[in-house]
């Protein structure tokens, strides 16, 4: 299986991203859509997931942990940049230089997330980043003897330290990362193809059943549930796993018909744009949902709701071509840079 996640990485993370696109969407669903529109912050889960499992193959192939950082650096910050910028002119319109200079070096450096002070295009960058500066440590922790469980018992212990803060979004996230290392390292050891046994899945799925079991329950109650323990990340630990099976296998199966290929190059492409469509849906969609709400009444039901899934339907393919427009632009500007410097 860990075969399959790795041919399927980009089109995983283009179901990832696909997933979050719709949780942050002005949609009004009902019935099980609802519940996976509701649950659609899981697909940070298998972000995370694929990420670690790619940064420990890509350590272990290459110890160079200066080249590493540079590599992760260079791919987030070019397109992070202009979005953070537009994102904030728009927010900060009537600001004085003191708190433009402020908010520009705190959203650069991670501090307003941080320190949780001003204004914060997003929490994921910095998480990631932070994910990507410890990955050498938990490489070498990871490599002793029962390193794994130590390091997942640390991951669980922080998650509950910041739970009812807001970093805790971030911190109670870093176990996922973790087991996508160990994914990885196992990976890299052994890069044969091996036919899964059928106890494997079932062991897979089982977990993943009592992870959703866990999800509802807490949606169910949750005003029964002291907000220090609502972290409902923690099931999609055990639901990842299993949503990543299922991937691979539909992933396998669409690549036997001519159709089913083009499905899987269309999740590819979303997921080579995945983090252009990840920034500026932030600010696409912050910008719509506002416009809406001017608009329309939200408690009137079914007469304006075919209208509304137009609009959003139109916004998430704008941004999609948005997003690939801006990621050809950004590419470009930087093999430019790269070439006058080699100039």
């Amino acid at each position: 299986m860990l075969q399959k996640i790795s041919r399927h990485r980009q089109s995983i993370m283009g179901v990832a991203i696909l997933w979050i696109l719709l949780h942050h969407s002005g949609l009004n669903l009902s019935g099980p859509l609802f519940a996976i529109k509701r649950s659609g912050f899981g697909g940070v889960e298998m972000f995370l997931f694929v990420s670690g499992f790619g940064c420990a193959i890509s350590l272990m192939k290459n110890g160079d942990i200066p080249q590493f950082y540079g590599r992760r650096f260079r791919r987030l910050y070019p397109h992070y940049i202009p979005v953070m910028l537009a994102f904030l002119l728009m927010n900060l319109s009537g600001a004085g230089v003191l708190e433009w200079t402020r908010t520009v070096l705190g959203n650069l450096t991670g501090f307003t997330y941080w320190a949780n002070v001003g204004l914060n295009f997003n929490w994921y960058i910095f998480g990631i980043l932070a994910f990507y500066i410890m990955t050498p440590l938990f490489l070498e922790v990871l490599k002793k003897k029962g390193g794994w469980a130590v390091l997942l018992g640390l991951s669980f212990a922080a998650g509950f330290c910041f739970a009812g803060t807001d970093l805790r979004t971030c911190v109670s996230r870093l176990p996922i990362y973790v087991m996508g290392m160990m994914a990885g390292m196992r990976y890299k050891k052994d890069q044969e193809e091996e036919k899964t046994a059928a106890w494997k899945y079932a062991c897979v799925f089982a977990v993943g059943v009592l992870g959703m079991v866990m999800l509802l329950g807490m949606y169910r109650f949750q005003d029964r549930i002291p907000e220090d323990l609502y972290i409902v990340f923690y099931p999609c630990i055990l639901t990842t796993p299993a949503i990543l099976t299922v991937c691979c296998l539909l992933f396998d199966a669409l690549e036997k018909s001519a159709a089913g290929k083009w499905v899987n190059k269309f999740f590819s492409f979303l997921g080579s744009i995945s983090l252009d469509l990840y920034l500026l849906h932030i600010v696409l969609y912050g910008r719509v949902g506002e416009w809406l709400e001017g608009q329309y009444d939200n408690t009137i039901p079914m007469a304006f709701s075919a209208k509304k899934l137009a609009i959003w339907l139109g916004v998430l393919a704008a941004t999609i071509v948005v997003s690939k427009g801006y990621s050809l632009a950004v590419d470009w500007c930087m093999k430019k840079m790269s070439a006058r410097k080699q100039a």
